[in-house]
């Protein structure tokens, strides 16, 4: 694990504390020299702390020969309350570095939820987009079938068109054929009346026999071509009427036609906005998208950083924990010497009168 910038206060730390020495000189008395002859070196301890180069180097007095402890040095108060505040420093640490690492895990656990949310809303997205899909090739075969419907339609058009030029010429040519018959008719009946007159004018003059029965035949063929003649005006009145209605249907047929080609080129309009704002919504869709995995990709970033923070600070609140531990056996360690030293105070006896006793 290399050193980050959150493990350099420990180092600078404990490498200004690493070795407190004991004091050089046990205490003296003179009253009693054979018994300091016999008193064994002071014992010192040494704490090493794993990777953290942490030393804690101390003395817990010097004893006789029957191994009884003499007088600390007058540092010893000293040491011990510097050990004291060490400990209380390295308490507060603890205590800001468990904070911190409880804000790190909220702020993970925020970032998770982001992640959460932005997986969700990116799910959401692909379901419109698909659906989206689906609908612009259900449009996409309506117009394809709307347009083959419209071409149908338009040729049906054409078709109609020339049968109407055609209708249109055969009438012009039955109206044309009509008037001449009209104008026939006309000078026919000119000439019957012409006829007629003469007949009655002869009639008038010729009494005889011969001439009325001449007349009568004559007046029986007018009335006979007449006939005739009434009837090819009939029927050609009723040939021009049904070219009229038939013409009357086509247009109005006609005008049905273009109006369903208006509502087909409305409706196909239509379809292409649709097509075209469906295109424009897929179009935003996938930016909205590829922002989302952006986004996505961003707060993995920042995740994966999140969580080499935590494991950082795991590591070093274990090596606080260690050294914490190490703290609290070396305070009981001097407790106990303090205690000791307190009670050989209280009792006011020299070491050497112990041993002499």
């Amino acid at each position: 694990m290399t050193d980050s910038p959150n493990t350099s206060f420990i180092q600078s730390s404990t490498q200004s504390s690493s070795s407190i020495n004991p004091p050089s000189n046990p205490p003296s008395h003179s009253s009693r020299p054979g018994t300091l002859a016999n008193a064994q070196p002071p014992q010192s301890f040494v704490l090493n702390a794993h990777n953290s180069h942490f030393h804690i180097t101390g003395s817990f007095g010097s004893g006789n020969a029957h191994s009884m402890p003499t007088h600390p040095s007058g540092s010893s108060a000293d040491n011990i309350a510097l050990k004291n505040s060490e400990i209380d420093e390295w308490k507060m640490k603890f205590a800001s570095q468990t904070l911190e690492l409880n804000n790190v895990r909220q702020a993970f656990a925020d970032v998770e939820d982001q992640k959460n949310n932005l997986e969700n809303a990116l799910a959401t997205k692909g379901d419109e987009y698909e659906e989206l899909r689906e609908m612009w090739m259900a449009e996409t075969q309506k117009l394809a079938t709307k347009e083959r419907e419209l071409a149908t339609v338009m040729t049906h058009v054409e078709n109609l068109e020339k049968q109407k030029a055609e209708v249109s010429v055969l009438l012009r040519n039955m109206e044309e054929s009509s008037s001449k018959k009209d104008s026939e008719i006309g000078s026919y009946l000119i000439e019957r009346a012409n006829l007629i007159k003469k007949v009655d004018e002869q009639d008038q003059q010729l009494k005889t026999v011969e001439i009325v029965s001449q007349v009568d035949d004559l007046r029986k063929e007018a009335i006979e071509t007449v006939g005739e003649l009434k009837k090819t005006i009939a029927e050609t009145k009723r040939m021009v009427e049904e070219e009229k209605e038939k013409e009357r249907k086509l247009e109005e047929w006609n005008v049905e036609l273009e109006t369903g080609k208006r509502k087909l080129e409305d409706h196909v309009e239509r379809i292409r906005c649709k097509y075209n704002e469906a295109k424009l919504w897929i179009q935003k869709s996938n930016d909205e998208r590829k922002k989302l995995e952006t986004m996505l990709l961003l707060r993995n970033e920042a995740y994966d950083k999140k969580r080499e923070a935590v494991k950082v600070k795991d590591g070093l609140i274990q090596i606080l924990k260690r050294e914490q531990v190490k703290l609290k056996g070396t305070s009981r360690e001097l407790e106990a010497s303090r205690e000791g030293e307190r009670l050989r105070r209280s009792r006011r006896l020299p070491v050497g009168i112990e041993d002499s006793e």
